[in-house]
């Protein structure tokens, strides 16, 4: 016998079978360049992210002077007194209050009257 055993139910190649198509040339050049640009791509990437571009800003110092602000106007006078005595200065300022009463509710209750519905 010999040495090696072939698998007769499952052969390595089959006479009977179509050869296998072989990729086409121009498929092989379209993946290589698509492969290259993705490499530029991510290495360009890789350089604008992680590679840090720094700025040099220079300073000049001007030569100025302050001016102090204006004081702010003074306050305008308060306007004169008028009331009841007429007038304009020193006359009384007469002011009218409505002042409400309460009403003895509890009082009513405690002594026995009825408590009276007034506004």
């Amino acid at each position: 016998m010999s040495d090696t055993q072939t698998d007769i139910a499952h052969p390595a190649h089959n006479p009977f079978d179509l050869p296998r198509k072989r990729s086409s040339t121009g498929v092989t050049i379209a993946i290589v360049v698509s492969v290259v640009v993705h490499l530029v791509i991510f290495a360009y990437l890789a350089r604008a992210k992680f590679i840090p571009h720094y700025r040099t800003y220079e300073d000049e110092k001007l030569d100025t002077q302050l001016i102090k602000p204006p004081p702010p106007p003074p306050p305008p006078p308060p306007p004169p007194l008028t009331g009841a005595g007429g007038g304009g200065a020193g006359g009384a300022l007469t002011v009218t209050v409505w002042v409400a009463l309460a009403r003895p509710v509890l009082e009513a209750v405690i002594v026995g009257e009825p408590a009276e519905e007034s506004l």
